[in-house]
């Protein structure tokens, strides 16, 4: 994804990667691929090029929004919620991520 200068294959390939949650059968699997995307992910914007960044912010932006519809998909159960609200919280909101990437995350869903 990261070297398609294409926006259109980009943006496919972010909705294809992010949509993964929703196809997974097991609630714990769904959670723990999102806490792994997360983690794989949001330290990658320290150092990246402006072109790039772009792609990145976008790819973050998919997958909350993937991860929110999951939630609704299962009527926000209390503990798929929660779950979710830890792994921001860890992952983003406590974490030595870039303060752009909590910021995004709190504009996205606030």
């Amino acid at each position: 994804m990261w070297y398609s200068d294409k926006p259109v294959t980009q943006q496919s390939l972010a909705l294809d990667i992010s949509q993964i949650v929703s196809l997974l059968p097991d609630i714990d699997d769904a959670i723990n691929f999102f806490r792994w995307f997360l983690r794989d992910n949001s330290p990658g914007v320290v150092g990246i090029d402006r072109h790039r960044l772009d792609k990145f912010y976008m790819f973050i932006k998919t997958a909350l929004k993937s991860v929110m519809e999951f939630c609704a998909e299962k009527s926000w159960d209390d503990e798929i919620v929660t779950n979710v609200v830890d792994t921001l919280d860890i992952r983003i909101i406590n974490s030595q991520c870039p303060d752009s990437i909590s910021v995004l995350s709190q504009n996205t869903y606030s």
